[in-house]
């Protein structure tokens, strides 16, 4: 019977607008069904979405953790913005995000980077090196560049939105002699709009190891292609987000093993809502973790 109802509910959207939506129970009709097809492969996922008639990015019990998990939201007066202490520093937010706002986008953070979660960035033969280079491609807050900046021969933030500027640059105060914030996209051309990785650090006279974290909502490939000199020519730690995109894990993991690298996907699977290609079973590996040494 809730098949059937679904369906009518997907004729009813169908006729209207309602994208997400749309999508949304698209999954439902094809997860949910008695004869799903791909119900062995993803047993855990399934029924966990299943029994709370939901579809999510995570579809796992470790996000409830985070549901009610109390944040202490601040406000700083002179800066005008929001912040919460993190890993026992500042990590400040726009100025015209409330400070409900604030605490939902840093629970948000901190269930993406549970131990259990497929969007982990750290696993043991992955974490980022001592005196290292840190890149933060796509860095919003930069959450995770704070957690590393004591240890960070340097750190090279790109971030495209104007928005998170003035946060980023409250952040990191404390840390000017090395902390570099790029308001450009990061890819593999040079322009006023745009720069890569390999120019930056050039640039820069950052020498050394690199840690590489991207998370770029889709563009993964483009940056990469302009990081490819640091990848050839330099120790290499990173982690690569492979969900935005419907073949972005096997293209990347190919790429990094004929580069002779060590490569980790993490833990579990996500489904990606904004991704406008959504093709069944519709479960994508959330990141891949890669080194050279």
């Amino acid at each position: 019977m809730i098949y059937r109802n679904l369906r009518r509910r997907m004729d009813y959207i169908l006729a209207s607008d309602g994208s997400r939506r749309k999508r949304e129970l698209r999954m439902k009709i094809d997860l949910f069904s008695p004869g799903c097809k791909y119900r062995d492969e993803y047993l855990e996922e399934i029924t966990y979405m299943k029994a709370r008639d939901i579809i999510t990015m995570f579809p796992y019990a470790f996000r409830e953790r985070y549901r009610e998990l109390a944040i202490d939201v601040k406000r700083d007066e002179e800066k005008k913005m929001f912040y919460v202490v993190h890993d026992g520093k500042r990590l400040y937010y726009p100025s015209d995000i409330s400070g409900e706002g604030v605490r939902n986008m840093y629970r948000a953070i901190r269930l993406e980077q549970d131990i259990e979660s497929p969007h982990r960035y750290f696993s043991d033969g992955f974490e980022f090196m001592q005196n290292g280079i840190f890149c933060d491609v796509g860095c919003a807050e930069a959450n995770i560049a704070l957690e590393v900046v004591d240890r960070a021969k340097a750190v090279v933030l790109f971030e495209a939105s104007s928005r998170w500027l003035p946060a980023l640059e409250a952040t990191f105060e404390p840390y000017r002699d090395k902390v570099h914030i790029i308001n450009k996209f990061a890819g593999n051309k040079i322009n006023d709009e745009m720069t890569t990785i390999d120019y930056e650090l050039e640039q820069r006279g950052l020498d050394g190891e690199v840690y590489i974290k991207i998370d770029a909502e889709g563009s993964e490939e483009k940056i990469l292609d302009g990081g490819m000199d640091t990848l050839k020519k330099r120790r290499v730690r990173g982690a690569v987000c492979t969900y935005h995109r419907q073949e972005d894990a096997k293209k990347f993991e190919k790429v990094f093993k004929d580069l002779k690298f060590q490569t980790q996907f993490s833990n579990g699977w996500c489904i990606y809502m904004g991704s406008e290609k959504l093709e069944p079973p519709y479960f994508r590996k959330g990141l891949l973790r890669i080194s050279n040494f």
